[in-house]
């Protein structure tokens, strides 16, 4: 059974070929890459290397060998490297021939350092030399996982085009592909500007804008409706990503062990302008805080990688790549309809997953910095005040307070006054408890937002006393609220209610 495949860099990102393998060599027109005589390639990479520890933990899977398929004469070296980044020379072995098929010697996932990992490194002896690999192990699958992808998308058909096109050439219509029957892809456009498509496996959801919890919402009731599916994976649409990252999901899934919490995978963000570097791996919610893993780690570095798999403390991921049980959303309810911002820290705290993050499987997203305008803090703040309350996170009134006064002050020193607006709307609305987020429709408040934000709006000193005003408020009537959300919560996530948002009824 395949679990990774050993992957390399297409013509468009050779940047990030230091994530791929190290040293010089060309990836080649059949997939493979093309080795250069005398020169040493080592694949002790965020993608290649062989990060066995979630393996030992959460799966049956006891042994792994490395497949190989090669051509030419190669000399190839199988390492391991241990949390200390001290590596052993495992094994040593000289191929021959053209397309040979060639299994590496088993390693027992107990016998190797805990908290390491695999790697090769390979050599051509002449030239032309090729080499494809994966890693593998001898074992049955364990489960059927049948995978729902569901991508919101509002109006970011490059991203989303790119995405699908990968996905068809290199799982969808690749006749040697594992999982290629084990995905379908639903789309859903809360813009409405694609062109419907209903193809085997892709089907286009034409969706009314509720923001992400909206179009996440829709393609989770289209999931459990079609009641095929063991699991879906939610995805941004404005990522990149390599169609590995999928495989490794499913395959990782069919031979998991069974637990009392939800099995999550999640996916790690890496900044698109600096490929190499991290931006998340999980997080927590801490007192009201977001508490991101592995922040600012170069991946290029191994060092970096073996600190990233032994990973921490983390109470959900990210919505730019959050794999869950179906089983888990039809248990827990769907999300809370916040249309955009901590949605996913909300679903994660609720569903109390047991997440996975493994080094390989991941995606590149735009810095939130460069993504960032004022009418934000409207639903940042309003979002976090609400689940704060409904989780006992720990945030009560006064670290509340504190925050809303602090995003005050960055706002007068940056200029950025419109924020100041924003964050007494999010303040008023929050006290309005459930019946405002059950009476109001979420595409109309947010064309008024917008609206809002395009405007020159009043002085600042004047928006300062109405935000003090509304805190002043928020102090007196932050208990009697937070206890509307504890009580009632639940209403927003039913799939009555749903269907009435979004006008599915």
């Amino acid at each position: 059974m395949i679990l990774s495949q050993i992957i390399f860099p297409s013509g468009e990102n050779l940047e990030k070929r230091i994530l791929y393998y190290r040293g010089h060599a060309r990836p080649s027109a059949n997939g493979g890459l093309e080795l250069l005589p005398e020169e040493p390639i080592r694949f002790d990479t965020y993608f290649n290397a062989f990060f066995y520890g979630p393996y030992a933990e959460h799966t049956c899977i006891e042994r792994v060998s490395a497949n190989l398929v090669t051509t030419g004469e190669i000399d190839v070296k199988v390492f391991s490297v241990d949390s200390q980044n001290r590596e052993t020379l495992l094994a040593e072995i000289e191929i021959y021939g053209s397309r040979t098929r060639t299994v590496l010697p088993e390693y027992s996932l107990e016998d190797l350092p805990v908290g390491g990992a695999l790697f090769l490194e390979v050599a051509a002896h002449s030239s032309p030399a090729y080499i494809h690999s994966g890693w593998c192990a001898a074992a049955a699958e364990g489960q059927r996982v049948n995978m729902a992808v569901i991508i919101c998308t509002y109006r970011r058909e490059e991203y989303v085009c790119r995405n699908l096109m990968n996905v068809r050439e290199k799982i969808l219509e690749n006749p040697n592909c594992p999982v290629s029957n084990d995905i379908d892809i639903f789309v859903v456009d809360n813009g409405k500007t694609i062109p419907p498509e209903q193809s085997q496996h892709i089907f286009i959801l034409p969706n009314k804008n509720c923001g992400g919890s909206g179009g996440f919402t829709r393609g989770l009731l289209e999931a459990h409706q079609r009641g095929q599916y063991t699991h879906v994976l939610l995805m941004d649409d404005d990522i990149s990503f390599e169609p590995e990252s999928l495989i490794r999901t499913i395959q990782f899934l069919k031979v998991a062990k069974q637990t009392d919490r939800p099995l999550c995978i999640g996916g790690q963000m890496l900044l698109e302008d600096h490929p190499t570097i991290q931006f998340e791996a999980g997080s927590s919610y801490i007192r009201g805080r977001l508490s991101p893993n592995g922040q600012g780690l170069d991946l290029s570095s191994r060092e970096a990688l073996l600190t990233n798999a032994g990973g921490g403390p983390v109470q959900y991921n990210a919505w730019w790549y959050c794999c869950l049980p179906l089983s888990a959303v039809e248990k827990n309810g769907l999300p809370l309809p916040l249309f955009i911002k901590t949605d996913d820290v909300e679903y994660g705290l609720r569903l109390k997953p047991q997440v996975v993050l493994l080094n390989g499987v991941g995606v590149w997203h735009i810095a939130f910095s460069a993504k960032y305008s004022p009418y934000l803090e409207y639903y940042i703040k309003r979002n976090e005040l609400i689940v704060s309350a409904i989780h006992n996170s720990g945030a009560g009134v006064l670290p509340s307070l504190w925050k809303l006064l602090r995003t005050l002050g960055r706002a007068l020193l940056s200029g950025e006054t419109k924020a100041i607006y924003f964050e007494r709307l999010a303040c008023q609305d929050f006290l309005g408890g459930p019946d405002f987020l059950l009476h109001t429709d979420g595409e109309a408040l947010h064309t008024r937002l917008l609206e809002a934000g395009k405007g020159n709006g009043t002085s600042p000193l004047v928006e300062c006393l109405r935000l003090f005003r509304e805190l002043v408020r928020l102090a007196l009537y932050y208990h009697r609220a937070r206890l509307a959300y504890q009580n009632r919560w639940r209403e927003l996530t039913t799939e009555a209610f749903w269907r009435g948002y979004l006008d599915l009824n």
